[in-house]
């Protein structure tokens, strides 16, 4: 009996010893790479922080806040500075990283200072556009370098992680040998023996064993014991713990899919399957419209439903040869292995989306969800992730087709993607280098031929390919945030033009710029307005807001509602443009005080030869003239276009058979010439 005690306790002592080691590890794990890849993330939230407020200080300086900013990024140059004194002590990994993360950062902070000068300065179109364009890029970049820098904190801590596992699995193993002999000794040593130290650690070794093969809600027993039994139950939670912390880092725990780096190992060990056929297999982007906007007016707890519906759903279709996994906020990635024709890729994704649909029909009654989908067929020779960025380029392009449309992948997209690119740069490069201008169309009275003002339109003044026209170059503006400082370019510049025209003695009535929801989702956008009209001796009688309706569609208390309230308060003149052809126009005629309308060139051309465009024209004429309101027709081409709708009792005229878009200069040239007769076309008549 002793000689059994004895061996029994030189294994729990030797394995103890061992598992104690093996415990300790994980703590070694996250006191440094762990360590540095969460201060580097705090970083990079309080910089990302300061941008934002870098932007409002811009959009709507004061001293007090100038102080207070330049008071808190003081503590947050002081921490980045022992961040990297830490980094320097504790990071092993790619010197280079560290190099070129606090290279970003000090790219940032030069943007700031130049900010920040421009605000001292009083130059708030400078600091603002600063801000948006060369402080965005440099945002951006920043976050690129310093996301690379966790990445790679995170990958040493993760190879800890992975000696840790090993050493605990020895371990583990080491335990349950121990466990034989003890039973072989205990067999000997009888029933008290057997009651007091097998069965314990025989019920530890299961759970362990069944923490192995996957059951992570096992329960540790004896783990209150204070005995060596006791010992091995709480290192053995060690074991657990780290087993859910590699679960929770390999699954997304509101849908318990895969998460996107799991995709990403599935499809290159797929490729080494030897039966496979090259190119086999597809993947699926799908994406759930309109997410975020049902995310924001309902709530989290929605949001998760839906997203917990659809994986739902996803999984009801899954077949032998298929995984899914989360891919971000709204989004899911869909790999089939095996040979797939482009119609049966097109069925399965038409499959995911009746079923996705259906199913948040019918759990969430309030909140239908549909979604689109970008289809990329499999190509060995791309790596998996730029299969993924295909998808996604795949399913952007769906989305510019509207809520629950399909895409597949084409070549043609890259080369898009890249114009995109270069377009993006370029205009990031032409509005800080005056490439950005107003060319000026005229408008005329309908009846006496007299300049009634010019519509201001935006055109870049490409180094390479000379004027571009807004299609060119504004969706691409719109989708990277830059609208707005192109019509702050676009009121500043022809605000200068109205008053050099004045000051020249030419009676120009006005000048009409065009807004958007971008402009009018800027609070402080009426007060930016009035600074500008002050500072070209100008009011608000002296311009026209041109708005589309798209602009008007929000409901509730917005900062676009807001603004319109606002600028109607000031008593600024408020068109609709592009009447006739959004989705409520007639609605929006009493969402705010309109002064005018603009009949879309659309019912405009050929309108002499077209009665049913003339029965169209009538109404939307008779509906103003009841609102007492003005009427613009543009699209003016020829005198026949302009005796039909001057018969009609349209207002004001404008198009090409009066004069083209051109630049102030010309504009000038062509006041010199102007006369009423040639605003009623009189001798375009003669000419014909």
């Amino acid at each position: 009996m002793a000689l059994c005690a004895l061996a029994i306790a030189v294994i729990g002592v030797t394995n103890l010893s061992s598992l104690r080691s093996t415990a300790a590890l994980p703590q070694q794990i996250y006191h440094h790479p762990y360590a540095v890849g969460l201060a580097v993330r705090d970083l990079r939230g309080d910089i990302k922080l300061m941008h934002a407020e870098l932007s409002d200080l811009a959009r709507t300086p004061s001293r007090l806040a100038l102080r207070r900013f330049e008071k808190r990024m003081g503590e947050i140059d002081i921490r980045t500075a022992q961040l990297k004194v830490t980094i320097s002590e504790r990071f092993r990994g790619d010197r280079a990283l560290v190099d070129r993360a606090f290279a970003a950062i000090v790219a940032w902070n030069e943007v700031r200072v130049s900010v920040v000068a421009s605000i001292r300065e009083g130059d708030r179109v400078a600091a603002y556009t600063l801000t948006k364009t060369e402080g965005y890029n440099q945002l951006k970049y920043l976050e690129e370098h310093l996301a690379a820098l966790i990445a790679a904190a995170n990958a040493s801590s993760e190879e800890l992680s992975a000696r840790a596992d090993s050493l605990l699995i020895m371990a583990t193993y080491e335990i349950s040998a121990a466990i034989v002999i003890a039973f072989v000794l205990l067999a000997v040593a009888a029933w008290l023996v057997l009651s007091a130290v097998v069965r314990p650690v025989g019920e530890i070794s299961d759970a362990i064993s069944s923490i192995a093969m996957g059951n992570l809600s096992t329960v540790i027993p004896h783990d209150e014991r204070d005995d060596e039994i006791g010992e091995i139950a709480r290192s053995s939670r060690v074991f657990l713990n780290h087993a859910i912390a590699i679960q929770e880092s390999s699954i997304d725990m509101l849908t318990l899919l895969p998460k996107r780096h799991q995709m990403l190992d599935h499809i290159a060990i797929d490729r080494l399957d030897p039966e496979r056929s090259a190119n086999d297999g597809v993947l699926l982007h799908v994406d759930l419209d309109n997410f975020v906007e049902a995310n924001d007016m309902w709530g989290r707890d929605v949001g998760d439903r839906l997203l917990i519906e659809a994986a739902s759903s996803l999984r009801s279709l899954q077949g032998p040869g298929d995984f899914i996994a989360r891919e971000g906020a709204d989004s899911f990635l869909w790999y089939r292995c095996g040979p797939t024709s482009a119609v049966q890729a097109q069925r399965l994704a038409e499959s995911i989306q009746t079923r996705i649909l259906d199913q948040s029909e019918t759990d969430s009654e309030d909140y239908p969800t549909s979604c689109s989908i970008g289809i990329c067929f499999c190509d060995d020779s791309v790596e998996p992730e730029k299969m993924l960025v295909r998808a996604e380029d795949a399913y952007q392009d769906a989305k510019r087709s509207g809520p629950g449309s399909v895409s597949t992948y084409t070549s043609e997209m890259d080369a898009r993607l890249f114009r995109r690119r270069e377009t993006l740069r370029g205009l990031r490069f032409a509005l800080n280098h005056d490439e950005i201008l107003p060319f000026f169309q005229p408008q005329v009275d309908a009846r006496t031929g007299e300049l009634h003002g010019f519509e201001a339109l935006a055109r870049w003044h490409h180094p390479e390919h000379g004027i571009l026209l807004p299609w060119q170059f504004l969706p691409v503006a719109e989708s990277a945030g830059l609208l707005a400082a192109i019509s702050d370019i676009m009121v500043s510049k022809s605000l200068k033009q109205l008053s050099e025209w004045r000051r020249a003695g030419f009676a120009v009535p006005r000048v009409s710029i065009n807004l958007d929801a971008a402009d009018l989702g800027r609070d402080d956008f009426a007060d930016r307005l009035m600074i500008e009209l002050e500072r070209y001796d100008l009011g608000p009688q002296d311009i026209c807001l041109e708005l589309l309706e798209t602009a008007m569609l929000e409901d509730g208390e917005t900062p676009v509602s807001r603004s319109l309230e606002r600028l109607c308060q000031l008593d600024f003149p408020i068109e609709l443009d592009d009447f006739g052809t959004g989705h409520a126009a007639i609605s929006s005629l009493q969402l705010i005080t309109l002064n005018g309308i603009k009949i879309d060139r659309c019912f405009v051309t050929n309108v002499h030869q077209r009665p049913q465009q003339q029965k169209l024209i009538k109404a939307m004429l008779r509906l103003a003239h009841a609102l007492q309101i003005r009427t613009v027709a543009e699209g003016i081409e020829s005198v026949h276009e302009r005796t039909v709708l001057l018969d009609m009792g349209c207002d004001v005229l404008q198009g090409f058979g009066i004069a083209r878009p051109m630049p102030g200069d010309v504009a000038t040239a062509w006041l010199r010439d102007f006369t009423p007769e040639i605003g009623r076309m009189d001798q375009l008549q003669q000419i014909a």
